[in-house]
């Protein structure tokens, strides 16, 4: 390696490192190493009033999903959001967790933060794979955004992200 390779490749890491350290915020850094030393950053406050529920659990709980929604073997991709006083979940049901022709999105809503009254919404099937579901409060709408992509399962084929609106 010569000197001149030497110099240039000093110079670029010292750019990358000043332009990382310009663009981040104090405030973000100090979370980062907060979160890193202690576990945990200050001043965020912990969630208690929700429970977990994981997924061998969730026979013994008192929560019916409308009859209209058909689950498939991978459900991920969830997206929740509280609008209006209501609670709407949204999420990728499918084959697997690949691509596929035959994946939907499902979108419910309960008036009562999901204990029991569970009103199915929505369906999206646009024969392709979609995901990545995403709910925007904007004033007095509801939008729902997500991603479509092809079929093939081993192949990343994005087409749009495509929304609707509540």
């Amino acid at each position: 390696m010569t000197l001149t390779h030497l110099v240039l490749q000093v110079i670029f890491v010292s750019v990358l490192v000043f332009t990382c350290l310009a663009v981040t915020p104090y405030e973000e850094l100090k979370w980062n190493r907060e979160l890193i030393n202690n576990g945990e950053p200050a001043g965020v406050p912990k969630i208690t009033a929700f429970r977990t529920i994981v997924s061998h659990d969730s026979k013994n709980l008192n929560v019916q999903l409308p009859s209209t929604i058909k689950l498939n073997k991978s459900n991920n991709c969830v997206s929740i959001a509280e609008y209006k006083d209501r609670f709407y979940v949204g999420w990728r049901s499918a084959p697997s967790h690949f691509a596929s022709s035959t994946t939907k999105i499902y979108i419910m809503s309960s008036d009562n933060m999901g204990e029991k009254n569970w009103v199915h919404e929505h369906t999206i099937e646009l024969g392709v794979d979609i995901r990545e579901p995403f709910f925007v409060p904007l004033g007095d709408r509801l939008m729902f955004s997500f991603f479509s992509a092809g079929t093939n399962p081993i192949a990343f084929q994005p087409k749009a992200l495509l929304r609707i609106f509540r």
